[in-house]
């Protein structure tokens, strides 16, 4: 089985995982959509959107592309343009 291998992503996983203590409890209230493909594994977590709807206070939109996994942007660049245009026209 090949596995990617991405030099520095354990060293990344950790700083990242360090912050997490300066973010508890914090909220993202700007205007925000969510775009996502039907594929991505991601969304398999169960209760995935509530949980975001917690943290993000003002999530306006959430599109699924069909047929689309994790990198929307490569794989439906049209889409998610669109998408994102037409969230932009809301503001």
């Amino acid at each position: 089985r090949h596995r990617a291998r991405c030099p520095g992503f354990p060293r990344r996983r950790r700083k990242i995982a360090s912050t997490i203590p300066y973010f508890a409890g914090q909220s993202i209230d700007q205007p925000a959509a969510f775009i996502s493909g039907d594929r991505d594994l991601i969304r398999g977590m169960p209760g995935w959107e509530d949980r975001m709807r917690e943290v993000v206070t003002n999530l306006r939109e959430v599109t699924i592309l069909k047929g689309i996994g994790h990198w929307t942007q490569q794989e439906a660049a049209v889409d998610t343009n669109t998408a994102l245009l037409n969230f932009l026209k809301t503001l």
